[in-house]
This record gives structure tokens, C-alpha cells and sequence, in this order.
């Protein structure tokens, strides 16, 4: 395949350059750079965890601790991180925050390797998310993970969005996923309505926001978000 690598290379520059877009694609490398050199602070490592949408303020506390465990233990250890914990297993320790080894045991899917970890470890963790909850003033508790779906302006804001970039797509020769996907709409959204984005976290801007794309989307942005807002 390596011997096809340069051929492709020069065929598709020519197409690029033919559409007048190696602005595009150098600008779009330099921000996927951008994005690989940022990473979201440990403390907020929870906001990653599939379903923790679904937990009270005081499991995410849990949860909140479990996960910056696990990023630093992955890090010391040079693992990957579903290698330290798996990632449902460690949103059951914290949808059930156990508190004894029994308790710990009676929680059947954790792995055999899971379960070789020194149990103490696991309950010292949670327990630090308990005690942090219990100190922490309510008004100070961290706040339930929001969903783009819970918002009654999603749909149809989205909808809009999704005109725009066809919109563009045919003013500018190319298709409508190379503008903006689905999921770049919505982390777009997420960081104009969320109180906790992780975008704004690793002190990134979305991605319609950044490089190429920025004097194309900020007008349409504006537009309709302030339209939303009245």
C-alpha cells in the first residue's frame, strides 16, 4: 500500500489546489494539531464517562474521583485507560458507591484483573468522592451532566445549523461533512449553552469556530443564536 501513498498524495493536492482550498487543509492540520496537544484536566475527566448523564450530583462526585484515578494511574503506568478500569465498570462503582470489600464483591462485572486491584484502593477513592459531597455546601454541588436533547430549542436550532451548512456546501464546492458534521454542530452548542464544556475546558474553541472555518460559521453563528435568544 506504501507504494501508492505518493501517487494518492499528488492526486489529491492537484484536486485540492484545483478548488482553491490548500488554505483549507493546512489551516485544518494545524488546528487537528491544536486539539491533540490539548487535554481535559483530570479533575473534569468524569464528563467523558458514556451515560454519567444519568447519575445524581453525588455519584458524579464519585465518578469525579474514580476517573481522575484512573487518568493518573493510566499515565503512571503508560496504559491505555480501559486497561486500568473498564469504563461501564467504573460508572457502576459510581452509580453504587460502595463503601466495604463486600459490597465491592457483590458488583459481578468487574473483570478478574479489576478484581485484583487492591480493593482498599478502589473504596479509599470513593470514599474521598463521599466525603468531598458531604463538606461541599449544596449550593457548591456539582451539577447534573446536561444532554443537547434536554434543551426545547435543540431540535430545531440544529435544524437550522444543519440549512446553513448546506447552504455553504453548494456556494463553496464541497460536501457538507467536510464544512460541519453532526457531531461538530453539537459540541458548537454545547460550548454556547452549557455551564461545564469540555471544549471551553481544554481552552479550545469548537471546531466551526477555528482555522478555515471561523469566517464562514461566526456570521451564521451569530445569527441564529441571537435569533434563538429573543
Amino acid at each position: 500500500d506504501v507504494l501508492y501513498l505518493l501517487p494518492a498524495f499528488h492526486q489529491l493536492y492537484d484536486m485540492v489546489k484545483a478548488k482553491g482550498k490548500i488554505d483549507w487543509v493546512l489551516s485544518e492540520s494545524a488546528c487537528l494539531v491544536e486539539k491533540k496537544k490539548a487535554s481535559l484536566p483530570v479533575e473534569f475527566a468524569y464528563l467523558q464517562i458514556k451515560n454519567a448523564w444519568r447519575l445524581s450530583s453525588q455519584q458524579l462526585t464519585v465518578l469525579k474521583h474514580l476517573a481522575a484515578w484512573r487518568v493518573r494511574r493510566a499515565r503512571e503506568r503508560n496504559m491505555a485507560l480501559n486497561f486500568v478500569f473498564k469504563e461501564p465498570h467504573l460508572y457502576e462503582l459510581a452509580l453504587r458507591m460502595p463503601q466495604s470489600k463486600s459490597a465491592l464483591v457483590r458488583i459481578q462485572s468487574l473483570t478478574p484483573q479489576e478484581r485484583r486491584l487492591n480493593p482498599d484502593i478502589i473504596l479509599n477513592v470513593v470514599n474521598a468522592g463521599l466525603q468531598e459531597f458531604d463538606n461541599t455546601p449544596p449550593g457548591e454541588h456539582i451539577e447534573r451532566i446536561s444532554r443537547l436533547i434536554d434543551f426545547p430549542a435543540y431540535k430545531q436550532t440544529l435544524a437550522r445549523f444543519k440549512q446553513a451548512v448546506s447552504e455553504m456546501a453548494v456556494e463553496h464546492g464541497v460536501t457538507e461533512e467536510v464544512l460541519a458534521s453532526k457531531k461538530q454542530l453539537n459540541q458548537l452548542l454545547k460550548y454556547k449553552w452549557f455551564n461545564v464544556d469540555e471544549c471551553r475546558l481544554m481552552g479550545l474553541k469548537p471546531d466551526v469556530l477555528t482555522g478555515w472555518r471561523e469566517p464562514l460559521f461566526a456570521p451564521v453563528v451569530n445569527a441564529i443564536l441571537h435569533e434563538e435568544s429573543n
